[in-house]
């Protein structure tokens, strides 16, 4: 992806600065052989970070409804089309890893959760 996004003024000047599509003539026949990418297996799951943080003081049980409520299954076609992609990956010489060890789901985070709490006092 290349542009510029008005909510995030990094990418400000960006698009002056992308190469000229289309991006297919930057391809490399064989540049992908002996490469390794690693998915993590939680993402094909659904199960994801809680994208409002986790308030520091929550309960065990707390933090797994939070969990449990931020995840967002994928859908069958969408999970079908990335599993495309990944062997299309594969098939170009590259090791694609799909691993639960690589990049556990996010219960094993609870001691390490961010302060981030933006649930309002009492919650």
């Amino acid at each position: 992806m290349a542009g510029e996004d008005p909510l995030d003024p990094v990418t400000a000047g960006s698009q002056s600065k992308a190469q000229p599509g289309p991006y297919t003539r930057y391809l490399k026949p064989g540049a992908l052989k002996g490469k390794r990418f690693a998915v993590p297996a939680f993402i094909l799951d659904g199960e994801t970070p809680p994208f409002q943080g986790v308030c520091p003081n929550a309960t065990p049980e707390q933090f797994a409804k939070a969990v449990k409520d931020a995840g967002i299954p994928l859908k069958p076609e969408t999970r079908a089309a990335f599993l495309r992609a990944v062997e299309e990956i594969r098939s170009a010489g590259a090791t694609v890893l799909i691993d639960p060890r690589f990049c556990p789901t996010v219960a094993p985070l609870q001691p390490r959760t961010s302060a981030l709490c933006l649930h309002p006092r009492g919650h």
